[in-house]
């Protein structure tokens, strides 16, 4: 996970999206540029594109961005343990060491001291961020921020694809943060769909499963809206980045 930079998520998403709208919307009178500035306009779920673009939608859940936050599935996951289910000790710098194993339908990891017999730490899970074509890291809810959103935070240790095996997470060998690295809402949303966020940087409720459509088309309420109510097919409420010029094409992808 990246560190999260100062500007706000959600005024950058406005700036590239709107000046994609804009275009989207040539020749069409400005009606929907001026639509396109509605701020109540809202996210619609994978679900609602997924009833007139099947296609499209299930070939995209099948991508690594469709697939970049899971829950972790024993069954399917490319993690490898020894003999006795766990997996080789990696230590940090300040002298705590880490192992993954997997329990019932869930990863845990464990972190020990050798220098501290009795210490011990051990967290689940709660979600797998990346989609296994270069790593695997590992997200934790911790407590209730409130009484529908709890923090989420990032885990020791990462899968790296092509090594084979569990190490520290990118950066943790600078600074292991060990079960505290907050996950704020500019890491969430490049790395997923976007969250129920509450009022702390890395608070959130529902969390999506995977980069949503929308996160590159915008926010599709109104697209929807006109669909449903005999829109033409020529859509300009939706940005098709396929359609942009090469400078709005790359402010999209930049909101990252």
């Amino acid at each position: 996970m990246r560190t999260p930079r100062p500007p706000a998520l959600a005024a950058a998403l406005a700036l590239a999206l709107g000046a994609a709208y804009a275009l989207a919307a040539c020749g069409t009178g400005g009606e929907a540029t001026a639509l396109a500035a509605d701020s109540g306009w809202t996210y619609v779920g994978d679900e609602a594109c997924a009833s007139c673009h099947a296609d499209l939608y299930t070939d995209y859940h099948r991508t690594g961005m469709g697939r970049s936050v899971s829950v972790f599935d024993p069954e399917s996951a490319p993690e490898q343990f020894g003999a006795e289910g766990a997996s080789p000790q990696v230590c940090a710098d300040d002298g705590y060491c880490y192992v993954a194993f997997v329990r019932g339908d869930s990863l845990f990891q464990r972190e020990t001291r050798p220098d501290t017999p009795d210490w011990e730490r051990v967290y689940p899970a709660s979600h797998v961020v990346g989609s296994g074509n270069a790593t695997r890291s590992y997200l934790m809810s911790v407590g209730e921020a409130d009484s529908t959103a709890a923090y989420v935070t990032e885990m020791p240790l990462t899968w790296y694809v092509e090594r084979g095996l569990l190490d520290l997470s990118p950066g943790y060998d600078q600074r292991n943060q060990r079960f505290e690295r907050p996950i704020a809402l500019e890491c969430m949303t490049c790395h997923n769909a976007q969250p129920e966020h509450a009022t702390s940087q890395n608070a959130y409720g529902e969390i999506p499963l995977g980069i949503s459509c929308e996160r590159c088309h915008g926010p599709g309420s109104a697209h929807v809206a006109a669909f449903d109510a005999g829109g033409a097919p020529e859509d300009p409420l939706i940005v098709n980045p396929a359609r942009l010029g090469a400078d709005l094409e790359l402010d999209v992808c930049q909101q990252c």
